[in-house]
């Protein structure tokens, strides 16, 4: 058998190519949801989402000492580093799953077979989106992929070094993902069938199972401890038994499991493994799986069940990150393609195999077979490099810093002492900023269900000042949302007001007369263009008159155009914040709004002009009149 240390000039072809891409297309800053509670959590040690990974954080905090870019930055280097480093180990358990024979073609087959096998996982769009943020996943896979090498050299050699590897590095994995604990009885199963009077020996057998204990123990003891002193970043307040129990139990998610229909869930798992390795890999896959549970039923059974447990529990989980979840079935999916490859191989070689005189290819009888492999081998390698190319433009988009920036000026706009509430997802990359670089400290930044938006609001109405990244329905039932801050094409932050705002704008000085009628029922009056020294945006007040009663509504489209005549940036809303459309407008009345722009890096440093063009509702835009507004730089 093959294995890591037997075959490791073998495995560096995997490893290297994979560490040398998947870097490259690394999230430069902080992520959004789960990615931004495993940075905070691992930067402080602190208490991310329930039920807990402490061996997540610990590994985590030592990479945010490592000196390069910022925090965020670091962590997400860490995915890419343990999903670089689980590819030669993936690699390792196809090798010590084909059986070694001693020809040379055989051999090269199931290399050719591991290679892509490895390969197609790294390249799987789940696990390589996983690899480029801070997430548990690809530390989970590398150590999952561990235990499964270390209980086949087990099965190989008897020796009871594998065993207690494989105890420490269970107990471990709990602190990683605690959904591990499914995985327990297929290995001990496995490891029974393989040699019960050995796994019964209690000189191995207690040992093992006090290392287990231990580490498990360890971790939730750490848990407790910390969560009593209270680091930076907390998900919640465990400090009570109860309220710890709860947390290390994940009770908070207890709804989750089961809630979606077998049926619909096997279905939804079918398109995530056609979109992970191809129609191709697929193929491949379970033709390695069948070819596999004739030649050793044992080990395939093993890999089966680990496969079956983790689709079987989370293909029925109501969750938006399902897809993640499954990594490890992907992972033993691309086992059986890197097994389906050595198999068909085999198959078509037959007796050659076993040879090592490569001159027998080139006898006339072997052509055909030597066609045959040649297409097999050009087929099977489709499968990385179908990913690689369909999904790498997908994956660089994770490298775009908008949102995290226009996260950063939210914060930095709001006022001391305020509040912002929106979904938890959004909120956690504007506590990395409070707590990694403390801006606006004193700010409260409140995750919340939608459900619940308008009782958090209520709660804070004459205390602090609301501020909230999403328009939502039932708030506007009672509080009107003004944006004060607006990025275009990233997000826009609007501040909370109770009740119905009114926007009247008599005797208003405006420094840019305009006096454009559209269809001769809204006027634009004019504008004031401002932009603040050193500021990256600027802006607009616009001063509205309705001039006829119009059942229509206008759109306003605002163009960024640089000095050779090109537009590098549109935005389009709705005048009066969208919440006073046209059609409501009562004739003769004056309006005023505040559009507050900040540019997105994708504008580069210079001078633009300011365009705004005004579009009736359901017409189609073309040729129509462009309104100069004024000049701003771009820094």
């Amino acid at each position: 058998m093959e294995t890591l240390n037997d075959g490791y000039h073998h495995l560096r072809s995997p490893f290297c190519l994979d560490v040398h891409i998947v870097p490259g297309f690394l999230a430069p800053t902080i992520f959004t949801g789960d990615s931004a509670d495993a940075t905070l959590a691992s930067y402080a040690l602190g208490m991310p989402h329930p039920p807990g990974f402490p061996v997540y954080t610990w590994v985590g905090h030592l990479f945010t000492l490592i000196p390069i870019g910022d925090i965020a930055y670091r962590v997400n280097l860490m995915s890419a580093f343990f999903g670089a480093l689980a590819i030669p180990v993936v690699y390792a358990i196809i090798r010590s799953s084909a059986q070694k024979f001693e020809g040379r073609f055989s051999a090269g087959a199931s290399r050719f077979g591991a290679i892509v096998g490895s390969m197609s996982l790294a390249f799987s769009i789940t696990y390589w989106a996983q690899a480029e943020i801070a997430e548990v996943y690809t530390l989970n896979i590398f150590i999952i992929a561990l235990m499964i090498l270390f209980s086949l050299k087990w099965a190989e050699e008897r020796n009871p070094k594998y065993l207690y590897l494989l105890s420490l590095l269970f107990g471990l994995s709990l602190g990683i993902h605690a959904s591990n604990i499914l995985f327990a009885p297929f290995f001990l199963a496995f490891l029974f069938l393989t040699d019960r009077k050995a796994m019964l020996d209690m000189r191995v057998l207690i040992p093992a199972i006090a290392l287990f204990l231990a580490v498990g123990m360890i971790q939730i003891v750490y848990l407790y401890v910390r969560a009593m002193q209270v680091p930076a970043y907390m998900y919640s307040d465990i400090r009570s038994m109860n309220s710890f129990l709860s947390y290390i139990t994940a009770k908070e998610y207890s709804a989750a499991p089961f809630s979606v229909s077998l049926s619909s869930g096997i279905s939804m798992y079918v398109e995530f493994l056609a979109a992970n390795f191809s129609l191709v890999g697929m193929a491949i896959g379970m033709a390695g799986l069948a070819l596999s549970i004739k030649r050793d039923l044992l080990r395939s059974g093993f890999y089966i069940s680990l496969f079956a447990v983790n689709v079987l529990y989370f293909v029925r989980f109501e969750s938006g990150d399902i897809a993640d979840k499954l990594v490890p079935s992907f992972m033993i999916f691309s086992i059986f393609i890197g097994l389906g490859i050595w198999e068909v191989l085999n198959i078509i070689l037959g007796p050659l195999a076993d040879e090592n005189d490569s001159k027998k290819l080139l006898i006339k009888d072997n052509l055909g077979k030597v066609v045959l492999v040649v297409l097999v081998l050009i087929v099977s390698a489709i499968v990385p490099v179908t990913s690689y190319a369909a999904y790498s433009q997908e994956i660089d988009q994770m490298r775009s810093t908008e949102l995290p920036f226009f996260l950063l000026d939210a914060l930095k706009e709001v006022p001391a002492n305020s509040t912002i509430l929106d979904q938890w997802a959004t909120c956690e990359p504007l506590k990395y900023y409070q707590v990694v670089h403390n801006v606006n400290p004193t700010v409260e930044i409140v995750g919340a269900d939608p459900v619940d938006w308008t009782d958090r609001i209520d709660e804070r109405t004459g205390k602090s000042s609301v501020f909230m990244v999403e328009i939502d329905k039932e708030v506007l039932k009672k509080y009107s949302e003004i944006p004060v801050l607006n990025m275009p094409g990233v997000g826009v932050l609007y501040k909370i007001y109770p009740g119905k705002m009114s926007f009247s704008a008599e005797n208003s000085a405006i420094q840019n007369p305009i006096n454009k009628s559209f269809d001769g029922t809204v006027r634009l009056l004019g504008t004031n263009l401002i932009q603040k020294n050193g500021e990256r945006g600027f802006t607009i007040t616009y001063f509205w008159q309705s001039q006829e009663k119009t059942p229509k509504d206008l759109i306003v489209y605002v163009d960024l155009v640089n000095e050779n005549g090109n537009p590098v940036l549109e935005d389009v809303h709705v005048p009066i914040y969208g919440i006073y459309p046209t059609s409501k407008w009562v004739q003769g009345e004056v309006l005023a709004e505040n559009y507050n722009v900040r540019l997105p890096s994708s504008v580069k440093p210079g001078n633009y002009q300011v365009f705004l063009m005004g579009i009736w509702n359901k017409e189609i835009p073309g040729d129509y009149e462009r309104i100069l507004l004024g000049n701003i730089e771009a820094e």
